[in-house]
């Protein structure tokens, strides 16, 4: 799923903790993605915002 324009802008905030980034995110992506993202040490915030930008 994309994200929202407000949901990109609080990605991006780097005043935003970690844990509501990820919250927001955990409720756009399926649990398989959530769990590769994790183990390949990828943030769940740079692969959203990644699938965005490239219309995923």
């Amino acid at each position: 799923m994309k994200l929202t324009n407000d949901e990109m802008l609080k990605l991006s905030d780097p005043n935003i903790p970690q844990s509501v980034k990820d919250y927001i995110c955990e409720q756009k992506m399926d649990r398989e993605t959530v769990a590769i993202c994790r183990k390949m040490g990828v943030s769940l915030a740079d692969h959203m915002i990644q699938s965005t930008l490239d219309g995923r």
